[in-house]
């Protein structure tokens, strides 16, 4: 890859590793987390839906993160959480607490920031970002090689993201 092919994958994939993703990654084996199954037996089928509610909000989530260092930022919270059924802010702060406390979400970025954040939804848009940034420098490269030889300027590396994320 050249220096300039570098910057180009670095640009496009830093623009897709924070923004929302179009699915959640879940894998088929995830009920058999030690994590998730201590905490979904203590606190049932509930708590595995709205963990995973919680996952589908932070994928997304611009920067896959809430911020609840505020009062207004639980009430969004609660309110995201509750588009099924009505969740307290109360109960979203029970929730939280209870993921912490099994480490199914980051307790630094908790601690430190007031940022709800799982570390596997990182992964995860970590890499989808690398299969769009991909898919958008081979359009990158095409339509490069179709302006060197024709003297056009237009860039459609942002459809080349639409094929990857199908």
């Amino acid at each position: 890859m050249t220096e300039e092919e570098s910057a180009v994958y670095q640009s496009y994939y830093e623009e897709a590793l924070s923004a929302p993703m179009d699915y959640v990654v879940h894998d088929t084996n995830a009920s058999f987390d030690d994590k998730l199954r201590e905490a979904a037996a203590d606190g049932g089928w509930e708590f595995y839906g709205r963990w995973w509610r919680l996952v589908e909000l932070l994928t997304a989530k611009d920067g896959h993160c809430y911020d609840v260092s505020t009062e207004r930022g639980w009430r969004f919270l609660a309110c995201d959480m509750g588009n099924f059924c009505p969740v307290s802010v109360a109960e979203c702060k029970d929730l939280v607490d209870t993921l912490l406390e099994y480490g199914l979400l980051d307790r630094v970025s908790y601690e430190e920031h007031k940022h709800v954040v799982s570390r596997r939804v990182i992964r995860n848009a970590d890499g989808y970002a690398k299969k769009v940034a991909k898919a958008r420098l081979g359009s990158w490269k095409t339509n490069s090689r179709k302006r060197s030889t024709s003297g056009g300027s237009e860039d459609a590396g942002r459809g080349a993201e639409r094929d990857a994320e199908r």
